[in-house]
């Protein structure tokens, strides 16, 4: 902040929404700050019984702040696990094969970029101990392929905003790439 580097905390993580593109004074974000977010997931709308609920239900309006889940340390220990999961190098280059593919194929603006695939690879990893692995398989990275890369892909015919036509791309390259074994 005004040429002066502030150090953030280890655990420093931005967790953040975004309002569709077409509302007034709402813009989107750049590519190369896109790149940085890890993951992006669709919540969609309430079911009709939850938005019911919503309206109906006692809320308690929350004052104190949450307890913590994990310590600090509890999260830095589960990152160093995180780290160990094995990622063969078939599945290394299957990953960057299919992040290859995205930068040629002519119906997306500008493929992943290697942060790209070196999120994905940190996302399988903690799919992998999530599911009580110690080693990423091929459906950990095909699970989270979307969700990790589908915020960063733009179509060359500017429908960028229908996720629906990245996620078709995203299952095309997906489909003409053999699975490692």
């Amino acid at each position: 902040v005004d040429g002066v580097n502030y150090p953030l905390s280890a655990l420093f993580t931005v967790i953040a929404t975004q309002n569709p593109v077409d509302l007034d004074s709402t813009h989107a974000l750049p590519e190369a700050q896109l790149d940085r977010f890890l993951v992006s997931t669709r919540l969609g709308y309430p079911s009709m019984d939850e938005e019911v609920s919503l309206l109906t239900e006692e809320r308690t309006r929350v004052t104190a702040m949450p307890a913590a889940v994990f310590s600090s340390d509890e999260i830095e220990s589960l990152r160093a696990i995180i780290e160990q999961v094995f990622l063969h190098e078939d599945l290394a280059r299957y990953i960057v094969s299919l992040s290859r593919t995205t930068r040629e194929d002519t119906r997306i603006r500008r493929g992943i970029s290697p942060r790209g695939s070196l999120h994905l690879a940190q996302a399988a990893k903690a799919h992998a101990l999530l599911n009580q692995r110690m080693q990423v398989l091929p459906d950990d990275i095909k699970i989270l392929c979307h969700s990790v890369w589908g915020h960063r892909l733009h179509t060359t015919q500017g429908l960028e905003k229908d996720r629906d036509q990245v996620a078709e791309v995203l299952d095309s390259i997906l489909a003409s790439h053999p699975i490692p074994r």
